[in-house]
């Protein structure tokens, strides 16, 4: 995986996004066996200098046959404990709802888990022109998002990869981000 992140550190935010719209189910799968024990941190999806309720865009590229670019946008809560918490923005969401979730550390697994088990609470700010936040049981949302945890791992400084979980059982369902923040 070193080479790998070098030489995705040495690209530019389009080349980075470029790469990661290449990459199809194989790929990706590849690339998630190859980064076992390179746990994302919260701080890799919100970078510790960005402000409190400032969002942070991770464009995704996932492995299913159809509606394969999307976002996953991040922001840190402005209260004291800091929860990192975000959405899904895609062409689809309108259909199926945002898929609101809290990123939480898991120490077993030393690796960030996207939970949609757990949406943030009503009255958290959300940045602006963010939708409302909706319990991921309700509505078509509830056959993609509940009983789901997205788990990533890091690739580069900039890009990670995830594995979707459905109830505890892993999916042949794999995505890379990409945090555009240069």
């Amino acid at each position: 995986m070193d080479p790998l992140a070098a030489e995705l550190d040495a690209m530019s935010s389009e080349e980075r996004l470029a790469w990661i719209r290449k990459q199809n189910l194989s790929s990706q799968a590849g690339i998630w066996e190859a980064s076992a024990g390179r746990g994302v941190t919260l701080e890799h999806l919100v970078p510790p200098t960005t402000a409190a309720g400032v969002e942070v865009i991770h464009e995704g590229k996932n492995s299913l046959p159809v509606f394969t670019l999307f976002q996953k946008r991040f922001a840190r809560d402005a209260k004291p404990e800091g929860m990192v918490f975000g959405y899904n923005e895609g062409a689809t969401r309108k259909l199926i709802g945002p898929g609101y979730f809290v990123a939480e550390y898991d120490d077993v697994r030393m690796e960030v888990g996207v939970n949609y088990y757990r949406v943030p609470p009503a009255d958290t700010s959300l940045p602006e022109g963010w939708p409302e936040i909706k319990p991921n049981e309700e509505g078509l949302q509830r056959f993609v998002f509940s009983t789901m945890v997205d788990y990533l791992r890091v690739v580069s400084k900039h890009v990670s990869i995830g594995r979707a979980y459905k109830a505890n059982k892993e999916q042949n369902n794999y995505f890379l981000l990409c945090r555009i923040d240069d």
